[in-house]
This record gives structure tokens, sequence and C-alpha cells, in this order.
């Protein structure tokens, strides 16, 4: 049985004659509004998340290992905590239709491709009164196995329960360096 994702990637591929760029593909299935992340590679979804606030990209960190190096990635939100997390799973395109301009900095600096809507001077909480704490988090870190860890302190610190009623994790099931 075909999922969503399939008849969209067929489509997509059908539309285009072959594969131009993992990073299109990406965007595309991004754009379609069945997920917040999704990394491609060589044509294949390696991962796809519906979670906030990193919680996503944190378990595709653990979950692919180096299955995703040369992976293009979309996310509908990349500020400087995402970008280092994109750096520790190895993707080389980002597509995002919000980019902060710290994660637009480092992005550059590490060679990574980029794409987006729009630049931001910065990634807001929830309540638009501040910087997202994740951001306060990495503002001075600029590797991505001392942002992983820094970021898995943040959620041990936390109590789990998401800002938008997510359900509680386990800290144990956040992924190890």
């Amino acid at each position: 049985m075909q999922t969503a994702l399939d008849i969209l990637r067929v489509r997509w591929l059908e539309e285009r004659g072959a594969l131009t760029s993992d990073l299109d593909l990406a965007r595309e299935i991004l754009q379609a509004g069945d997920c917040r992340l999704v990394i491609v590679k060589e044509g294949e979804v390696l991962w796809q998340s519906d979670d906030r606030m990193l919680l996503g990209l944190l378990a595709c960190v653990d979950a692919l290992g180096t299955a995703s190096r040369g992976a293009s990635m979309a996310d509908v939100v990349v500020g400087k905590a995402a970008a280092l997390l994109a750096r520790a799973v190895g993707v080389e395109a980002v597509y995002t239709p919000l980019l902060s301009r710290r994660a637009m900095d480092y992005l550059r600096q590490q060679g990574i491709r980029m794409e987006y809507d729009l630049l931001v001077e910065g990634i807001l909480n929830l309540s638009r009164n501040d910087l997202c704490p994740l951001e306060h988090v990495t503002v001075d870190i600029n590797d991505a196995a001392r942002a992983l860890e820094a970021i898995k302190d943040f959620y041990a610190r936390m109590s789990l329960e998401g800002p938008m009623g997510e359900a509680r994790r386990d800290v144990g099931s956040l992924p190890s360096v």
C-alpha cells in the first residue's frame, strides 16, 4: 500500500523526469505539510518527523548515525541550535522557510548549502518575548558535538512536557553522543 509520501515522491519524480536534487524533494515534502522535518538522501526519505523543539532532529542523530552524511534536510524553522544538529547528522544542504542569522552564519562557516524564504535576527520563544531557549543554549557554541550535549542537558533539566501539549518523553530516550 502506498503512503501519501510515496505518492508525492512518484508525482514529484514524474513531473521532473528524474531526481534533480534531494533538497528539492525535501522542500516539496515539507511544503506538503505532512511533517516539520524531513531528511532525504539519494532520492529516498531517511527521516521524517512532526516533533517540535528539535526533538525530531535529536532522535534522528541517534537513529541514523552516519547514514545521513551527505543528505539534505528541510525543517520548518532553522535557528542556530537546529543548524548545529544538522551538522551533527552530516547534512550537506538545508532548506527552511525561516532561518536565523546565527544559523545562516554557522551553516555558511561549515560549508553547508542553504536555501530559505525568510531570514530573521533570531528564533523567538512561543511567547515571542525572547529568544527560543534552545537558541540561548547554543548561542556561544560552534561545535556540533558540544551543542548536542548542551541540548540534551537542557531537555534533562526541563519537564519535557512540550509547550504545545506534546506527550511527555523519557529523558533516557534522548540520543547519546
